[in-house]
């Protein structure tokens, strides 16, 4: 354990901070658009008063929570290993099922995606067009 005053400690702090700023923003912005979408089918709000409310009411149960629940840090390690189970577990085979059934459904439709190879192709410019008077030499 590092001294408090020590300067590496301040650092990795700071570092740590900075992530968590990072990481909670990111967390928030999509919340927000999720609500929005959910409830107005945009995602982007009509002004910043209503991000403030949305901040605001995103915020109140975990506060409340962290407040009131004495043993919140299980709570939370409880839920974090149930969304994990669910993102790595539950979710890929979902992903698959639900693929499985399009291709019996509507076959046309994967086999139009699999012959697409989804690549960006570039335009190549004319000769003429990048000529300043826009005519060919």
């Amino acid at each position: 354990m590092l001294p408090t005053q020590s300067p590496i400690a301040i650092i990795i702090r700071l570092c740590t901070f900075c992530q968590l700023l990072a990481g909670v923003s990111l967390i928030f912005a999509c919340q927000r658009a999720q609500i929005l979408l959910l409830f107005t089918g945009s995602q982007s709000a009509s002004s910043d008063k209503i991000n403030y409310i949305l901040n605001t009411l995103i915020l109140i149960g975990p506060g409340v929570l962290a407040v009131v629940y004495p043993e919140v840090g299980k709570l939370a390690g409880l839920l974090g290993a149930v969304g994990g189970c669910l993102c790595i577990y539950i979710l890929p085979v979902v992903t698959f099922l639900a693929q499985k059934r399009t291709e019996i459904s509507n076959p046309d439709l994967i086999k139009a995606i699999r012959r697409n190879t989804f690549s960006i192709k570039q335009p190549t410019p004319d000769k003429g067009a990048n000529s300043p008077s826009g005519s060919s030499p």
